[in-house]
C-alpha cells in the first residue's frame, strides 16, 4: 500500500488522493488528486553532508524554507534581473552582483549536495565557476 494514499476504494475505480508528506513547503497538508507527490532524487554514494546541528546548515535551511514560501516566478525574475545587471553593469558593481548570485548558489548547493545526482552537481559547479570567472574578468 502506498504510504501517501489518503482515500480510494478496493476496486480501484475511484480516483486516488495522495497527501503531501510533512515538510513539503507550501504543499504540506494538501492532497493531490490522481498524481503522486514529488519524490526526492536518490542520494549518491559517498556524498559529504553537513551536520544537522551546524549553524551554517540551520541558516541555509531557514533561507530555503523562506524561499520555498515565495512565488517561484518572482524569485526567478529577481535572480534573472540581478544576473543581467551583473553582466551588463560595468566594473565593480557588476562583479559584486555576480558574486552575490554565485554565493547564493553555493549556499543552496551546499545544502542540497547529498540529494543531487552527479550530473546536476557538475552543472551547478560549472555555473558557479562561470559566474566567478566573469566577475574576476570584470574586475580586471
Amino acid at each position: 500500500m502506498d504510504p501517501y494514499l489518503v482515500s480510494g476504494n478496493a476496486t480501484g475505480t475511484a480516483r486516488r488522493r495522495y497527501a503531501a508528506p510533512e515538510g513539503c513547503g507550501r504543499h504540506a497538508g494538501r492532497s493531490f488528486v490522481g498524481a503522486r507527490p514529488h519524490r526526492a532524487a536518490p542520494t549518491a554514494l559517498g556524498s559529504v553532508t553537513m551536520s544537522e546541528g551546524s549553524p551554517v546548515a540551520r541558516r541555509a535551511q531557514v533561507l530555503l524554507a523562506w524561499l520555498a514560501g515565495l512565488p517561484r516566478t518572482g524569485v526567478f525574475l529577481f535572480a534573472l534581473a540581478v544576473v543581467l545587471v551583473g553582466l551588463f553593469a560595468p566594473g565593480l558593481v557588476g562583479a559584486i552582483m555576480l558574486l552575490l548570485i554565485a554565493a547564493g548558489l553555493v549556499a543552496v548547493l551546499r545544502v542540497t549536495w547529498p540529494r543531487l545526482l552527479a550530473a546536476r552537481r557538475a552543472m551547478q559547479l560549472l555555473l558557479i565557476a562561470v559566474l566567478v570567472i566573469i566577475a574576476v574578468v570584470k574586475l580586471a
